[in-house]
């Protein structure tokens, strides 16, 4: 059911009111049906998989515009432009900081450098011997949906796409979702297994997630603020204020690639240059002494509507006829993403995390499946107070790795689309050793210690050797 033959503004508007529309009833639907209550399947993923089965890729029932398939790049670019825009309070020395938390960045590090890696030389493996009728930069789309999640899959799929692999965005949407479901489905099997085995130092179980976890739906004391009003409404929505933000950094972002693109025939990913055009935007406006009018918590909320509807729409992007041509190799490489986030999660991360190793373990977990919010949920079940400060020191261990996901996200794919497939994925493995080296050098590989506890003397005399930096 198409409304418009030709793409319009009704026709985009057209293309949001489906999209709202399966959001919300998504959002009742996991309010009072109880199995998705259980899954933590968020309304985005039930809303995009519901209205992909509906859609002109499956059933037909209804219908998208013909530019809804571009919508996840434009997104997934303004999501970005938003990670560098927001005033932040400073409370200590950057290098201290960091310091603190070298065992989260550093393992962070490692699994990005081998998932990303041995990916690649597995999918290149795998086109060579069985699917020679297959993109060789196909393996990157596991790490790019389970590492990265619906945002990295759109982004590098949507490169590799400039290069001739039109499916690689549809490829990168499905195994985000693999990763997605793996991610909460067996990260709650975990968790019982860990409870059980006495691995937990703060432990629950798992009749005791709170509802607001469960439900989605924040009753009382459990609500809170999502933004601060920094200008008056007199002058300025404060809402329309920070859009205005978002959407001049994403603009000036598109427009700074598209005189690149016209001087060199270099095609710079959008969202890389959109989230650099938010730092400038944000370090202006400190300048010109207004950087505390660019409030961050306003700023996020942009950011996870953003994800909301990047989501829905990648699964509107993914046609049937891609999963029937490739479901063979994605269901291999998630069995492989499955596999490798398991051995990282109960032999890594014992060795990497001298305190609460299975609460920082599970947490990043979540995310090597492609999803922070499925490890904070994980992680709320089993240390529902924050006693072992997980999410404060990912905070600070992600500023500094978000850099390096940019240059992972805009070389990578180049890389790929230019043929230098074994050489990337090769470089990658060895960079992974290299991060061991600099874990044992740093104090952060220890012997593995299963226990719920920690070695209390062995942390204090490492953290009083930490640099006064």
């Amino acid at each position: 059911m198409a409304f418009f033959k030709d793409f319009s503004a009704w026709a985009l508007l057209i293309d949001f009111f489906w999209a709202s529309l399966f959001l919300w009833i998504a959002q009742v639907i996991r309010l009072k049906v109880k199995i998705f209550q259980k899954l933590f399947i968020p309304a985005s993923v039930l809303a995009g998989f519901v209205a992909m089965i509906l859609g002109p890729g499956f059933l037909k029932v209804i219908g998208f515009s013909g530019q809804a398939t571009s919508y996840p790049g434009v997104l997934v670019a303004m999501l970005f432009a938003t990670l560098m825009l927001g005033h932040e309070e400073k409370t200590q020395s950057f290098g201290k900081s960091v310091w603190k938390v070298r065992d989260q960045f550093l393992n962070i590090a490692l699994n990005s450098f081998f998932q990303f890696g041995t990916s690649i030389l597995l999918g290149l493996l795998l086109v060579k011997v069985f699917f020679p009728h297959i993109n060789e930069a196909v393996g990157i789309l596991m790490p790019a949906g389970w590492y990265g999640g619906y945002g990295f899959a759109g982004a590098i799929g949507s490169v590799l796409g400039n290069y001739g692999f039109e499916d690689a965005t549809g490829i990168g949407m499905t195994l985000a979702t693999t990763g997605l479901l793996s991610g909460i489905i067996a990260g709650m099997v975990y968790v019982n297994i860990a409870c059980r085995r006495g691995n937990t130092k703060y432990t629950a179980k798992l009749s005791e997630i709170p509802e607001d976890i469960r439900s989605g739906l924040l009753k009382g004391e459990n609500q809170f603020s999502s933004g601060t009003a920094t200008v008056s409404p007199s002058t300025i929505d404060p809402v329309g204020y920070h859009w205005c933000l978002v959407f001049a950094a994403t603009g000036f972002g598109w427009i700074i690639n598209y005189y690149i693109k016209q001087a060199s025939g270099v095609d710079v990913p959008v969202l890389c240059l959109a989230m650099l055009c938010g730092l400038a935007i944000q370090g202006i406006m400190k300048l010109i002494g207004l950087g505390e009018s660019v409030d961050k918590k306003t700023i996020n909320r942009i950011g996870g509507t953003c994800t909301d509807y990047l989501v829905f729409f990648g699964f509107v992007s993914i046609r049937g006829a891609v999963i029937a041509d490739y479901w063979s190799i994605i269901l291999i490489l998630s069995i492989f993403g499955f596999i490798f986030c398991s051995f990282s999660l109960w032999m890594v991360s014992p060795k990497v995390f001298l305190s609460s190793w299975f609460e920082k373990g599970i947490f990043q977990w979540g995310m090597f499946t492609g999803n922070v919010a499925s490890g904070v949920t994980l992680l709320r079940v089993i240390d529902p107070q924050g006693e072992s400060r997980t999410l404060e020191d990912y905070g600070i261990a992600n500023i500094p790795f978000s850099w390096i996901d940019m240059v992972q996200i805009s070389l990578y794919p180049i890389l790929l689309g230019l043929g230098y497939t074994w050489q990337v994925g090769l470089g990658l493995v060895l960079l992974g050793f290299v991060t061991i080296g600099i874990l044992r050098a740093v104090g952060c590989w220890h012997k593995a210690y299963m226990g719920g506890g920690e070695y209390e003397k062995i942390l204090a005399a490492k953290e009083a050797s930490a640099p006064n930096t």
